[in-house]
Formats: C-alpha cells, structure tokens, sequence
C-alpha cells in the first residue's frame, strides 16, 4: 500500500491525466447498466432476515396492506352519543364497502375500544386496509371523496395525517 502511495505521489501528473482520459470511456462503457439492475438486491433465503420476513407474511398476511385513517369529530356531543355513533358505525359501513378496502375497523365496530377515542371523547379513528399494490391509487381517491366532511352533518371526515397524533396524544 506504501508503495502505491508513492507512486501516486510522485506520478500525479500521470495519475491526473489517466483519470482524465478514462472517466468518459467508463462513462461510456458503463452508461446503460442502470438498465440492467434492480432496485429490490439479492435475497439469501439461508439469511435471518429473510427467514423472518418470510415468517411475518405467513403468519400475518395483511401486515404488508396500506393503512388508510379517517379522523371522525363530532359538532356536538361526544363519539358516544346516539347520532354521532350511528353516523360513526355507517361511515365504517360505507367505508367498507369502498372499491380496493380490503378491512375496516373502527371505534365504533370494535365495542368502543378507548385506545380509537381522544380523551376529550369528540374524536374516533376509523382505519381500513386497503389492497397491496393499489393502496396509493386508492388512497387518494378516498382522500378526494372524503376530504372535508363530505360525510355526514353529524360527523365530520378527514382523512388523517398529524391530526391522529394529535387526536390520540393529546
């Protein structure tokens, strides 16, 4: 190693100027090659990860689904009050039936499980998983038809980014 360093040191010229002429003709020579790689690597079937994550999609074969949340507020009352939970249970319902939905579930389809409500009680999650390689398309477009509480006078519908931290944290 000592010894190429010197050479370099002393032969810098040389070392320049051939870099020079060969970094286009690599240019050239390698230009293509981005076409003829993949962009997902190699996997070792005989390595710990891929053994786990072949163990994660046998046993939880929805884990690699989208995940789509609506933030439900309710104007008046709390998610617990009669009109607001029915509006709450027919958004699940209209939400499950929703092309490219493959799951719903929500504050109100689960027996009001307390972890799906704010503490101040005027906001619930409703989260639906959505088809594998689709669940971007069909993303925006629940997003689209239901963004800014299309949904109903009682409840209002966001689709829910910071705001279901927010909702659960605090």
């Amino acid at each position: 190693m000592r010894r190429l360093a010197i050479l370099v040191v002393r032969r810098r010229w040389w070392v320049l100027a051939l870099t020079t002429l060969a970094l286009p003709l690599m240019a050239l020579y390698g230009g293509n090659v981005h076409s003829k790689l993949s962009s997902s690597g190699y996997d070792d079937p005989s390595s710990d990860s891929f053994r786990a994550a072949a163990a994660i999609a046998r046993e939880f074969p929805t884990a690699d689904q989208s995940a789509f949340v609506v933030l439900v507020t309710a104007n008046s009352g709390t998610v617990d009050s009669p009109a607001v939970a029915a509006a709450g249970a027919a958004l699940t319902q209209r939400l499950d039936h929703t092309a490219g939905v493959t799951s719903t579930a929500s504050y109100w389809s689960l027996n009001r499980v307390a972890q799906l409500r704010s503490r101040d009680s005027r906001q619930a999650l409703i989260v639906a998983s959505l088809r594998g390689d689709e669940g971007a398309r069909v993303a925006r477009e629940l997003v689209g038809q239901w963004h800014g509480g299309r949904a109903d006078r009682l409840a209002k519908a966001r689709h829910a980014g910071d705001e279901v931290q927010r909702a659960i944290v605090g």
